[in-house]
């Protein structure tokens, strides 16, 4: 992926050695017979349906609506529950001229959907604002301080995206002054409802919506959609709201994609379209961004979103100011988009050089002690650390050492911190075990955030590690899967053509990853980067010979030029587009020296 990452020429020092568990590579069965039924059936080469079969997909059908999706493969939004009700309200609203306030949330998915939301109504000539809370001092979703605000608003309708069906207490007071709700939200339902007008979430028991996977502003799309229809007084919207939904797409894309779900289905189709939408969209915001980001003049990929745009955007609200960002995406002015754009530009370099430290720092504390490397769970928590920035950095340390991370950034009396986990560790289910040590906390398998007191942090790390030793598979490690092994010479730019046809790629639909053993390299290494992170080579066999760019694996030279003469390497083929030039690159996912 074309990572924004700032790197650079340049040689030094070798980084000290990671701490780093060998990955385990792991081949996809070769189907060939089942490969060339389908490569028969759909006109495709047998290496692209073998793809495919690697997915899960091993029917025509499904092949073929993989490959060409259509926008009449969307769901229905009304097969959502309380959409009939939430869709009458709205158009209620838009019609009594009521004020209606969208809460949002500060990243991404609620960025994009609170910019969905507001334009939509704008578009349908409603009264509209917006409320998005601080993240380093409101914290996540309703409050009663946001309730308060609401209600100094004179708001008489409140929708929500991305956050809402947790917030029970909140939603209940704002009823009591006579402000209803509408909810849009992905998140895990509790057992007791809000009492809001409408809780538009697939999560509900008693919803049977066919994607499960929406995120916060893929609901929000829904509920415009609906809304759409009533407003037209037909069961199809009019022309102005097809071409306004289409468009809008765009928005979609942004959430879907940074939110990380996955990337098939009904979730397939909102991507895809999207980046198409973002590609020819008029929204100066928009334009203003994907210059700052470097993406311009070609089509959009679902890594141009997830590594230029997205932390772009999610920087805003990182640092405590995810209004910009909506600002940004709403402006019809170029000149207000151009500053907007370049003060998220800047946004995003202050957050990486802030990452940098606290990664740093983190790393430190846990390589100056042997103590830490042996533990099953690494949970460590710091006065100068930034809230905003703990979870990102959380993942950094989760991809160098293999374990559990939970950071916590203490102020005052209490720490917030963010945690993420590993495959086969329920995270969430660890901080279950060790619920009396915290004031708060929420999450998934995965990812979770914890609000402790300062004085329970060390009981809390002792809890936990105490749950992880229990609960750590010593089997587990960091696992590759390989589509399958090639020879150099096969891998071309029609390759690399024919799995664009895949695109995009993401949650659910990795982009391919190819192995090939007994390479060499075609000249001396170097190390590339800030503080030389990353590894940059030729790699040559028989007549063919690549770049090869290996992000982040820097303390790996040493290893390459011992082994210069033959070595494995799994790497996806990638196009890199630099000054009007095309050449075909290799991404490294990891590097074998047996």
């Amino acid at each position: 992926m074309a990572r924004d990452n700032g790197a650079s020429s340049g040689t030094s020092a070798v980084p000290a050695r990671a701490v780093t568990s060998k990955k385990r590579w792991t081949f996809h069965p070769q189907q060939r017979e089942l490969a060339e039924r389908l490569g028969s059936s759909l006109e495709i080469s047998t290496s692209i349906a073998q793809l495919l079969v690697n997915r899960g997909i091993r029917d025509v059908d499904t092949a073929r609506s993989f490959l060409s999706p259509t926008l009449r493969e969307l769901h229905d939004p009304f097969l959502l529950k309380d959409m009939t009700r939430a869709a009458d309200r709205v158009r209620d609203a838009i019609r009594r001229k009521e004020k209606i306030l969208v809460f949002g949330d500060y990243d991404v998915d609620g960025v994009s959907g609170t910019t969905l939301l507001l334009q939509f109504l704008r578009f349908s000539r409603a009264k509209a604002d917006f409320l998005i809370p601080n993240r380093l001092t409101d914290g996540y979703g309703l409050s009663p301080e946001a309730v308060t605000k609401i209600h100094d608003r004179g708001a008489q309708l409140v929708i929500t995206v991305d956050n809402g069906v947790s917030a029970v207490d909140e939603i209940a007071e704002l009823k009591r002054h006579g402000i209803d709700t509408v909810i849009c939200d992905h998140h895990q339902v509790g057992d007791v409802l809000p009492p809001a007008v409408a809780v538009l979430n697939h999560q509900r028991t008693d919803c049977d919506y066919p994607n499960q996977a929406l995120c916060g502003v893929g609901v929000a799309f829904k509920l415009c959609w609906a809304a759409a229809q009533r407003l037209s007084d037909q069961s199809r919207v009019s022309p102005e709201f097809r071409d306004f939904l289409l468009d809008a797409m765009a928005w979609v894309s942004l959430g879907t994609i940074t939110d990380v779900v996955t990337l098939t289905g009904e979730n397939r189709i909102l991507a895809k379209y999207g980046m198409w939408a973002i590609q020819g969209s008029k929204s100066p915001g928009l334009k203003a961004l994907l210059e700052v980001s470097g993406v311009r003049d070609r089509a959009v990929r679902a890594e141009d979103i997830g590594f230029r745009l997205g932390p772009r955007l999610n920087a805003a609200g990182r640092l405590g100011y995810a209004e910009k960002a909506i600002r940004l995406l709403t402006t019809e002015s170029a000149d207000e988009a151009k500053n907007l754009a370049q003060e998220l530009e800047d946004a995003n370099l202050k957050r990486r050089e802030i990452e940098r430290e606290i990664l740093e720092s983190a790393r430190e504390r846990v390589l100056s002690d042997p103590n830490q490397t042996r533990k099953s769970i690494l949970v460590l928590a710091d006065d100068s650390w930034h809230l905003g920035v703990v979870g990102i950095v959380a993942s950094r340390i989760v991809e160098e050492f293999h374990r559990p991370v939970v950071l916590i950034a203490l102020d005052g009396e209490t720490g917030r911190g963010s945690g993420r986990s590993v495959p086969g560790f329920d995270l969430h289910a660890a901080l279950c075990e060790a619920g009396e040590y915290m004031i708060s906390f929420g999450g998934h398998p995965a990812a979770a955030g914890v609000h402790v007191a300062r004085d329970q942090v060390e009981a809390l790390t002792a809890r936990l590690e105490e749950v992880a030793e229990r609960r750590a598979d010593p089997n587990a490690g960091p696992v590759l899967h390989i589509d399958a092994e090639v020879r150099l010479p096969s891998v071309d730019t029609r390759l690399v053509r024919d799995l664009d046809r895949l695109s995009p790629f993401g949650q659910g639909n990795p982009r391919p990853v190819f192995a090939c053993s007994g390479v060499r390299l075609a000249g001396p290494p170097r190390l590339v980067g800030r503080d030389s992170k990353h590894l940059s080579f030729l790699v040559n066999q028989g007549p063919a010979t690549y770049k090869a760019i290996a992000f982040g694996m820097g303390d790996q030279y040493d290893a390459l030029c011992a082994h210069s003469e033959s070595f494995s390497i799994a790497f996806t083929p990638v196009v890199n587009e630099w000054r009007n030039q095309r050449t075909l690159e290799l991404e490294v996912r990891d590097l074998r020296f047996d």
